[in-house]
């Protein structure tokens, strides 16, 4: 839904494709990883009829249980074969053509769970190798009776779920100005197997833009008010937004005491099929081994990074993301830690020596594991940098138009616009034609006003270069 308070201009699509491996949401939603054991099929039971007994209840919970677990190996099967046909021929579980972007399998993402706790199996899909009005991902069931499948109500190619039915889905875009990424929740309906809308959120930070704040919703004085769908029938009611302690009480009847599901996810390819495959054969000695991963502090395990030790990045990263052998590479690289998303624990930046436009990535730990988030070595004249407050530029030089996006980092990864700054002067044939141009959030301002903001915005907050450790 367009927004109808201070949307904040976006730059354009001519200027951001191939400028990065990462998109700005992707990430939220971020995909854990954990054990999930397949169900082995069970012995065949031959159940002999009897006149009145006391343990016929027991007999028919003991028959559901084991044709539970032959569905189980059979739905397993045909989520193998659809998975195999969505990496080799791009056709979706409904005879579809899927759009394959890039050709990058490693931007799809594949699960199969029961990950709504009815007993059954499901085919859990992430589609991002595409554009990202093209990307999608959902729950999926086959219904062995009728042979099709059917989706369970969502939709988007990043899902987190909560052991009590509830799933989180991050938008794809945060245009606002907001710190918490808008995001849809539903819950799972056991009577209809679906996931079925709750409700939608979004919100306003003050410290983003105070102009026009409605200090006189916000009661608890907490800087942000947020709206959602709760009264509206028409999605978010941006024209009604509500205290943090109003949203408070909605978020936490969904969220209060929910724990997250970790699920399995693996490349939607052939080397992600016999990934799945080895690991549902024996995954013995993953809780251990994780365990003793989390005892290792945030700080210690990026600066085993930072030494060159690849071993404790976490399974498909180098896959994702351009992550190069910073020890043996030809080229030079640095690196210093900064709070990027105000969590007050580190993360670590790694850029070319003395060249953000050469390469730069973000890499954060959790559990004693380093993940990428952010990594940029395609275009030297799109590029970005981090600032001393934390936030991070993304640059884009193109000719006579050089364009400022200033941005921030969420806990979970996921990007957030905070402003956009364009400047367009003319040189050349076309400085006599043309007016120079000067742009902050899509309003034309002064070129003084524009150099002023650009100032306090950004130049004041540059990295010195003593704060650079050559790796």
């Amino acid at each position: 839904m367009r927004r109808k308070i201070l949307p904040m201009m976006l730059m354009s699509a001519v200027m951001i494709t191939g400028c990065s491996v990462n998109d700005a949401e992707s990430s939220t939603s971020e995909i854990t990883n954990s054990t999930e054991e397949i169900s082995n099929e069970s012995e065949t039971a031959v159940v002999a009829q009897t006149t009145e007994t006391d343990d016929t209840e027991t007999e028919d919970t003991e028959i559901e249980e084991q044709d539970s677990a032959i569905d189980n190996k059979a739905l397993e099967e045909q989520y193998i074969e659809a998975v195999k046909n969505l990496y080799e021929n791009n056709i979706d579980l409904f005879g579809n053509i899927v759009e394959n972007f890039h050709d990058a399998p490693e931007y799809n993402k594949f699960a199969i769970a029961d990950v709504d706790n009815d007993g059954a199996l499901e085919l859990i899909l992430s589609w991002k190798d595409s554009t990202v009005a093209g990307r999608w991902g959902g729950v999926y069931q086959y219904d062995l009776n009728k042979q099709e499948y059917y989706s369970e109500g969502l939709r988007e190619p990043e899902i987190t779920f909560y052991d009590n039915g509830v799933a989180y889905e991050p938008w794809r875009h945060n245009q606002g100005p907001s710190e918490m990424w808008p995001f849809d929740a539903s819950l799972y309906n056991a009577d209809t197997d679906q996931y079925e809308h709750v409700f939608s959120a979004d919100s306003w930070s003050k410290n983003m833009v105070e102009e026009d704040f409605p200090d006189d919703i916000d009661t608890d004085g907490a800087g942000v008010v947020y709206y959602t769908d709760i009264n509206s029938e028409e999605g978010l009611d941006y024209d009604n937004p509500i205290s943090q302690s109003a949203f408070d009480s909605i978020y936490n009847q969904y969220f209060g005491d929910a724990k997250e599901i970790s699920i399995d996810y693996y490349e939607l390819s052939e080397d992600g099929m016999n990934d799945y495959l080895s690991a549902s054969r024996d995954n013995s000695g993953t809780a251990e081994k994780d365990g003793a991963q989390s005892k290792v502090t945030t700080d210690e395990a990026l600066l085993v990074f930072a030494g060159g030790d690849m071993s404790v990045l976490a399974d498909g990263q180098t896959e994702e993301y351009y992550i190069p052998d910073f020890a043996g590479d030809d080229f030079t690289y640095e690196y210093t830690f900064l709070d990027l998303d105000a969590d007050n624990e580190n993360e670590l930046v790694i850029q070319k020596e003395g060249e953000p436009q050469g390469y730069l990535a973000i890499f954060n730990a959790d559990a004693g594991k380093v993940y990428c988030w952010f990594s940029d070595s395609i275009e030297v004249l799109c590029y970005d940098y981090p600032l001393d407050n934390g936030l991070m530029v993304h640059e884009y030089d193109y000719g006579e138009i050089v364009t400022y996006s200033v941005y921030s980092f969420a806990q979970n990864g996921q990007m957030t616009d905070l402003t956009t700054m364009v400047c367009e002067e003319p040189t050349g044939s076309n400085a006599s034609s043309k007016e120079p141009e000067y742009r902050i959030d899509d309003q034309t301002v002064s070129k003084e006003e524009f150099e002023e903001t650009l100032k306090t915005t950004i130049s004041d907050h540059l990295l010195s270069p003593l704060v650079w450790t050559k790796m």
